[in-house]
């Protein structure tokens, strides 16, 4: 329908005026613009729109349904105008009618929008925001059951679409531009001007669109349909630029629904203002970003650039190269405008967006100076920050060096050393999981403090009735001088002299203990009291170290307690002084065991003292006597070595510690042997080719005591006899092959390898010896041999012959193939071959006959068959024949003919 109704007298007149226009226009034409002068169709919003022809047909065919893709230029004026909301009943900007796919104008859902849509059954749709008297490109793709939409080359909108619907009988739907016309009542046009319309039956990619935004077509893109670059100018016929020729005719409406006037040609400006792209990409905190600008105008045109600055960076644009520089720490999304110009010619801005996300910051450990007094202690803890609020972990890189730290960082104690005053200090880090902070410094202030002085506990020893000197002592720590006071007096003793240097005399007669005790001062604090402790001792009397005599057997040890006395009943202490020379001593005095050199008997001796802290005592004598026990004899181990079959002599031996004639008794006789002579000289002679080990038992006696039985090893060595290789005599058949297992055998049973000395003449030989396989040359038979010997690994074997018949047996006879030619209705004389290898005479038989020709009897003697062709034949043929000895029968053999034209 038309809107406001109030306005449609003036508007009427209004187009009656600019139809008397282009009726002048039509009859009085101007030279056509070319196409790079740059048209543009103006649609009025009322009537006027362009009729290209059935869908179908602009299409070629149905697969479209499918696949499809257009884009424009299009510049809207005013709101667009829906009946419903409903995308397919808004101001059409260009599809078929009636309603199954196209872009509209108009408000939809409370959206005033450019509307790209699809009819699959339900209207598919994608909005694009607009700016009202601006030039936008379009693009449009449905493919692969996606319907998708491109604003200036960028894709705004995808949504799932499937094959579009059509009619299957009745009025095939038409493809219109400008206006969707039925009737009075639905009446969709649109308002605005329109450029560049290009129409696909493929599907276009989003580099394909952004291509050629600013450039024209050639006309014979692939799947390109129709192309109307308004390359006109003038007159009421849309020329197709493509290489199809789907010129669009200019309507005015239909003819109940019409306003006198059509689409007028104007100058277009689509080209004329540059577009730039919106960005979107992503930076770490501090860190900043390079941006190409991506802006797109005509081919050949110069582009700049300028930006909006941004409220939380720096941006510095260099041609169209644009860095951004976060602030400080920012994290979160930015955004800012852009704009392409070309000659002074601004596009609409374009948005930049940038994510800025966060990266790791250092932590910040902070200094400290801290005060406290000598010998006292601080409390603190560790101060640090962290950006990314990131908990921390701490740790002391440089311990104080005048003091100590404990506790549990961050929390600390510090505990300066005993008495030190002046600075110190220590250094530490934070960590928060992934980077260490500075080092921050903890600078402590120890303030001196007076230390009590100290008076040095002492302890003399002094005997009865005899004075000693005492001298008083202390320290201070800051070195200060100190006077002493006796505070208590010695029970048992006085005082003399002046502090602090003293004389303690005992009173007469007595010894045991006696002290008291002192303070020092240094002016302004007094120590602790001290205590001096005196010893009287009593006169000392020496002490006693009593002698002794012990006896014990040979061989034998015997425990010994050396004794002494003190008169004082003081404890003593007891020194060896001289170790015994035939024996020695173990344990620790006085309690010792004294062990007699082994087969020792005679007299030892060794002394001793004691001692009571104060004089040694006398020095004492142990005498001991060791009595004579007679030993048992020795009877020796002995290796005896000999060689098989080889006897050997030797004598037993034995020893006595008291030199005492010995003799020998066998134990147990030899198992692989056997012993001969007088006791101690024996011969060994061993059982016949024996060889390994052997041994037998003795003992010996002095008269009063066997030994411990003794053992002698026998060892028998073999002498290497050589290895024997076995000779063979085989038969077989020719043509075949044979195993054969080498032979051979050692004396010793050593293991065998087995050598070639000559190879065989008429064969060849496989496998591993000693199982090897005879191979005789095809149809060789007669004689053959080879020589071999085997090793023991000390010597070869006298060298083995392997002797081979191969006997004759009967090969079969061969018939040979071969390819003849004739010409149509020649025959040819074929001579038939055959071969025996054993030289028999062959005779030839055909096997199997010609299809498309005869043949005569073969002649025995010359072996010539006639082959004829049937009449006029012409192609291929063939015959198979058999060879025969007489015995055996060859397989067949393939006579191939070629009959030629």
């Amino acid at each position: 329908m038309f809107r406001n109704p109030p306005l449609t007298n003036l508007i009427r007149t209004l187009k009656q005026y600019l139809f008397l226009l282009l009726l002048i226009s039509l009859f009085f034409p101007k030279a056509n613009v070319s196409a790079n002068a740059g048209n543009s169709l103006y649609f009025d919003g009322n009537t006027d729109y362009v009729y290209v022809g059935e869908t179908r047909a602009v299409m070629g065919g149905t697969s479209w349904m499918d696949t499809m893709s257009f884009s424009l230029w299009v510049k809207p004026i005013g709101m667009g105008f829906c009946t419903v909301a409903d995308v397919a009943q808004c101001d059409s900007i260009i599809g078929d009618r009636p309603r199954w796919w196209g872009l509209s104008h108009g408000t939809v859902s409370g959206l005033n929008r450019l509307w790209v849509w699809n009819y699959d059954g339900n209207y598919d749709k994608i909005g694009i925001s607009y700016t009202e008297g601006e030039w936008v490109h379009i693009g449009w793709v449905h493919a692969n059951g996606t319907l998708k939409a491109y604003k200036n080359g960028e894709l705004v909108g995808s949504v799932p679409s499937g094959t579009t619907s059509q009619p299957s009988t009745g009025a095939f739907p038409k493809l219109q531009i400008g206006a969707a016309i039925n009737n009075a009542t639905r009446n969709w046009s649109f308002h605005g001007e329109i450029d560049e319309v290009r129409i696909y039956n493929s599907e276009l990619t989003q580099s394909d669109i952004q291509a050629t935004l600013f450039t024209e077509l050639n006309g014979s893109e692939a799947g390109l349909r129709a192309y109307y670059k308004m390359s006109d100018g003038s007159g009421l016929v849309l020329t197709d630029d493509s290489i199809n020729s789907f010129n669009g005719q200019f309507k005015d409406g239909i003819p109940n629904v019409t306003d006198g006037t059509f689409p007028l040609w104007i100058t277009s400006t689509a080209f004329v203002k540059p577009i730039a792209r919106e960005l979107s990409l992503s930076t770490i905190e501090d860190t900043p970003v390079e941006i190409t600008l991506l802006g797109q105008g005509e081919p050949g045109s110069i582009l700049t650039y300028t930006a909006t600055n941004p409220l939380n960076g720096s941006i510095n644009i260099v041609d169209s190269n644009l860095t951004y520089t976060p602030a400080q720490n920012f994290l979160g999304v930015e955004s800012f405008t852009y704009q392409a110009w070309i000659n002074g010619i601004a596009s609409s801005p374009a948005t930049i967006r940038i994510t800025v996300s966060s990266s790791n910051d250092a932590p910040i450990a902070n200094n400290q100076n801290l005060e406290l007094n000598e010998d006292s202690s601080i409390n603190g803890t560790l101060l640090a920050s962290d950006l990314d609020g990131d908990p921390l972990t701490y740790s002391i890189t440089a311990q104080p060096t005048h003091g100590i730290l404990t506790g549990t960082l961050p929390n600390f104690a510090y505990t300066p050393n005993p008495n030190y005053y002046g600075s110190d200090s220590f250094s530490f880090k934070a960590n928060d999981t992934h980077i260490d902070s500075n080092i921050a410094t903890i600078t402590l202030t120890i303030q001196p403090v007076n230390d009590v002085p100290s008076a040095d506990t002492k302890e003399f020893t002094t005997q009865m009735g005899v004075a000693i000197p005492i001298t008083l002592t202390g320290s201070d720590v800051e070195n200060s001088p100190l006077t002493f006071t006796v505070v208590a007096n010695p029970s048992n003793g006085i005082l003399s002299g002046s502090s602090p240097n003293l004389v303690y005399t005992p009173n007469g007669g007595y010894s045991g203990s006696d002290s008291f005790t002192y303070t020092s001062n240094d002016t302004l604090a007094t120590s602790l009291a001290a205590t001096v402790t005196i010893n009287i001792t009593a006169l000392n009397q020496t002490p006693i170290a009593n002698n002794q005599t012990v006896s014990t057997n040979e061989d034998i040890d015997i425990p010994i307690t050396l004794t002494g006395s003190d008169p004082e009943s003081q404890p003593i202490t007891y020194t060896i002084l001289t170790q015994p020379s035939h024996g020695t001593l173990i344990g620790t005095a006085p309690s010792i065991t004294y062990h007699p050199n082994s087969n020792y008997f005679g007299s030892d001796s060794f002394t001793f003292k004691v001692r009571d802290d104060v004089a040694d005592s006398n020095i004492a004598t142990v005498i001991i006597t060791v009595n004579s026990v007679n030993d048992a004899p020795v009877a020796n181990n002995l290796q005896v070595n000999t060689s098989v079959n080889q006897s050997t002599a030797f004598v037993l031996s034995g020893s006595d510690v008291e030199n005492n004639p010995l003799t020998f008794v066998v134990i147990t006789n030899p198992q692989h042997g056997s012993l001969t002579g007088n006791i101690p000289n024996l011969t060994y002679t061993p059982l016949s080719n024996y060889s390994g080990s052997d041994s037998f038992t003795y003992k010996t006696n002095d008269g009063s005591v066997d030994s411990v039985v003794a053992t002698v090893n026998v060892t028998i060595t073999s002498t290497n006899l050589p290895p024997v290789a076995n000779s063979q005599d085989i038969t077989m058949a020719e043509d075949t092959t044979i195993p054969i297992t080498l032979t051979g055998s050692d004396p010793e049973g050593s293991p065998l390898t087995f050598s070639f000395l000559t190879p065989t003449s008429h064969a060849s030989f496989f496998g591993t010896p000693p199982n090897m396989t005879y191979d005789p040359y095809d149809n060789f038979f007669g004689t053959d041999y080879f020589i071999f010997r085997v090793w023991d690994g000390v010597q070869w074997s006298q060298p083995a012959t392997v002797n081979i018949v191969v006997t004759a047996v009967n090969d079969a006879p061969r018939a040979l193939s071969q390819t003849v030619q004739t010409p149509k209705n020649v025959f040819v004389d074929i001579q038939l071959t055959g071969t025996d290898v054993d030289g028999d005479l062959v005779t030839l038989t055909i096997f199997s006959s010609p299809i498309n020709g005869t043949l005569g009897v073969i002649d025995p003697l010359t072996k010539i068959v006639r082959y004829t062709p049937n009449p006029n034949y012409t192609g291929t043929d063939y015959f198979r024949i058999t060879a025969t000895d007489g015995n055996l029968t060859s397989r067949p053999a393939t006579i191939s003919l070629t009959i030629i034209n």
